[in-house]
């Protein structure tokens, strides 16, 4: 197992409330740390939770021992790897977990080639989805971490210059998978702005105030701007044969361990022959 450490800035606080409130460990990752040898510990010494801390102690919990993936025995590029976190650069056409008889996911492909690798995604992208999957190698990380994702996507029509689309979502009635706007549901909101248009259709940035499932092809839909290849949301399929959804990048931020990391993934082929002016 390996340490990490956190330097304490808080004047006065118990292991307990810091783990907690700063750190964004649940009351059972603690009890499971308390049942490891110095699995906790302060500035060296075994730590117990009701201990008070002061600004400039040293506070460490110990996690697995990190397990380094090997890009050349998957099938997905590794766009970023270290001891706590791993971005993989997800395919179309793959799920992140099985889905019913759905058998090519990245779950069952990745823990096929490591048995022992514990899958923690931070988030799911749909099956036609590419771009980013963030991926924690504990859960202490995961916990603690803040994750900001920017989407890219091709929308038939000229889209607003720019705007903010708040309506919130519902399952479609009879319907186990499509969902609508309106009719009650979870709130939603998705900003965007337009990048281009090429005369036909636009290529847009998006940024999701909210993680609704299917949030984005919804609510461009809603608007009469449904995204190119969706035709569960009435996009057409002569130009690209998926909805054409991209998570460009993943910005990851954990400020207990002083980490941030912008991690970018290049626009897929079929994204990009999609659209008639040049996409960078």
């Amino acid at each position: 197992m390996r340490k990490l450490q956190f330097t304490v800035e808080s004047e006065s606080i118990s292991v307990k409330d810091y783990l907690k409130r700063h750190l964004n460990i649940s009351s059972r990752s603690i009890i499971g740390l308390k049942g490891i040898e110095n699995g906790i510990t302060l500035n060296g010494l075994k730590a117990r939770t009701v201990d008070m801390m002061k600004r400039g102690d040293l506070l460490s919990v110990l996690v697995d021992d990190p397990e380094f993936i090997d890009e050349g025995k998957i099938p997905f590029k590794v766009l970023f790897q270290d001891e706590n976190y791993i971005v993989l650069d997800k395919p179309p056409f793959t799920t992140v977990y099985k889905s019913g008889k759905e058998e090519k996911n990245v779950n069952d492909i990745l823990t096929s080639k490591y048995p022992t690798f514990a899958f923690r995604p931070f988030y799911r992208l749909d099956k036609n989805t590419s771009g980013t999957l963030l991926l924690a190698k504990n859960g202490l990380v995961m916990q603690g971490t803040e994750v900001n994702k920017v989407y890219f996507a091709l929308c038939h029509g000229m889209v607003p210059e720019k705007g903010i689309i708040n309506e919130a979502i519902s399952l479609e009635e009879n319907s186990v998978i499509k969902r609508r706007c309106g009719y009650g549901g979870l709130s939603a909101v998705t900003e965007y702005e337009r990048i281009d248009f090429d005369g036909e259709n636009s290529f847009v940035k998006m940024i999701l105030h909210t993680g609704r499932t299917h949030q984005i092809r919804v609510h461009f839909s809603f608007i009469g701007h449904p995204l190119l290849g969706d035709d569960l949301y009435g996009g057409k399929q002569e130009l690209i044969n998926r909805q054409a959804l991209h998570c460009g990048t993943c910005k990851i931020e954990n400020k207990a361990l002083s980490f941030e990391k912008k991690v970018v993934s290049q626009f897929p082929v079929d994204f990009i022959s999609a659209f008639k002016n040049k996409i960078e």
